[in-house]
C-alpha cells in the first residue's frame, strides 16, 4: 500500500470530516453567502439609485416651487397693474389721455390742430385700447420737451408712431408733429 492510501484508510474519519466540512463550506458559499452578497450589492445599487432619484426629485420640486413663486409674483404684479395702473373703462382712459395731452401741449406752447380717438377691443382679452391721433404744431425744442415729458409721465400712455414734418402752410415755418398714442384700459364687462 502506498502512503496516501494508508493515510486515507487509517485517518478515514478525519479525512471524511475535513472533506465533509470543505463540501459544506462550498455549499454554504454557493447557496447562502454568494446569493446574500448579490442581494446586498443589488440593495446597495438600488439605495444609490434611490438617493439619486430623491436628489433629482428634490431639485425638480425646488424648481417647481420657484416657478410657482415666480408665477404667483407675476400674477400679483399683473393684478396690481390692472387695478392700480390701468384705468377702468373707456371713461377712465379718456380721463387720462385728453386732459394730460391737452395740458402738455399747452404747457410746451404747441398748437393742437386736431385730435381723434377710437376704442378697439379684441374679444379674447380683458383689455381694450384707446388709440389717439394728434396733430400738433410748434418748434423743435417744444416738440422735443413735449415728447420727453409724455414719456416720463406716470400715466400709462404708449407712443406708437411719430411723424415730424415741415409745415408748408404757415409762414413761421413751424414743425408739424403727428403723434399716434394708445392707452389700454379694462373693458367694462371684464372683471
Amino acid at each position: 500500500m502506498n502512503l496516501a492510501k494508508r493515510i486515507l484508510v487509517e485517518k478515514r474519519i478525519a479525512v471524511t470530516t475535513v472533506c465533509a466540512t470543505a463540501l459544506m463550506a462550498i455549499a454554504l458559499q454557493a447557496f447562502f453567502v454568494y446569493p446574500l452578497n448579490a442581494r446586498v450589492e443589488y440593495t446597495h445599487k438600488r439605495r444609490v439609485e434611490a438617493a439619486r432619484g430623491l436628489a433629482s426629485a428634490a431639485r425638480s420640486l425646488d424648481a417647481i416651487r420657484a416657478a410657482a413663486d415666480d408665477q404667483m409674483q407675476a400674477n400679483a404684479k399683473l393684478q396690481r397693474f390692472y387695478h392700480e395702473i390701468l384705468p377702468r373703462g373707456l371713461v377712465g382712459a379718456r380721463g387720462i389721455t385728453s386732459p394730460t395731452l391737452a395740458s402738455l401741449a399747452q404747457r410746451h406752447n404747441l398748437l393742437l390742430r386736431r385730435r381723434s380717438s377710437v376704442s378697439e377691443r379684441d374679444e379674447d382679452t380683458r383689455l381694450a385700447r384707446l388709440r389717439t391721433t394728434m396733430l400738433l404744431a410748434g418748434d423743435w425744442q417744444n416738440i422735443r420737451r413735449f415728447i420727453q415729458e409724455l414719456e416720463a409721465s406716470p400715466e400709462f400712455i404708449v407712443i406708437e408712431n411719430i411723424v415730424l414734418a415741415q409745415n408748408n402752410e404757415d409762414i413761421d415755418s413751424s414743425l408739424v408733429l403727428t403723434l399716434a398714442l394708445a392707452t389700454y384700459y379694462q373693458a367694462e364687462d371684464a372683471t
